[in-house]
């Protein structure tokens, strides 16, 4: 925690501006100071460009906004619709804020935001926590900046995670 994680994010996705939409995923929580920050650094933007989605159904606005902010908590099963709108903008630039939540290759919230990653031209994954207590934490990190450079879960498993399957 600040070491300005935030700021550099901003200013590398900022620096790529030119192959936007830009997706932010973070904590529900962080939406609005995550909005704040975007508002500050880069005041050309207008409110009108910048979305922050409040509810698994709000995606009217996904398709025109040159940003999106979205919280961890509304990717669910159940959020078709929201889903449906994420994979169909094709972001080029996104931005996942404490990527740790991606721990779990079981998580519904991983399922859904790895294939938006690995779609992704750049993709920034912030986190002061990358792991929590051993390594298989990092696979989904790594899996959505690089896929399958470290093989299938089951060999990263073998591999680093000393896993006798």
């Amino acid at each position: 925690m600040g070491l300005g994680k935030t700021i550099q994010a901003i200013a590398i996705a900022y620096f790529y501006k030119e192959e936007w939409p830009l997706l932010i995923v973070v904590p529900s929580s962080l939406r609005y100071p995550w909005t704040e920050e975007i508002e500050k650094w880069i005041p050309e933007l207008g409110p009108e460009e910048i979305n922050v989605i409040q509810n698994k159904t709000d995606v009217r606005r996904i398709s025109t906004s040159k940003v999106t902010v979205l919280g961890y908590g509304l990717l669910t099963t159940d959020a078709e619709t929201l889903i449906d709108a994420l994979n169909n903008q094709n972001f080029k630039v996104v931005i996942v804020d404490e990527s740790h939540y991606m721990k779990s290759r079981n998580a519904t919230r991983s399922k859904i935001l790895l294939p938006v990653v690995q779609k992704a031209r750049r993709a920034i994954l912030l986190t002061g926590t990358p792991a929590l207590g051993r390594p298989e934490e990092l696979f989904m990190q790594i899996e959505a900046l690089f896929p399958q450079k470290f093989g299938t879960w089951t060999e990263y498993a073998k591999r680093y995670c000393n896993a006798h399957i």
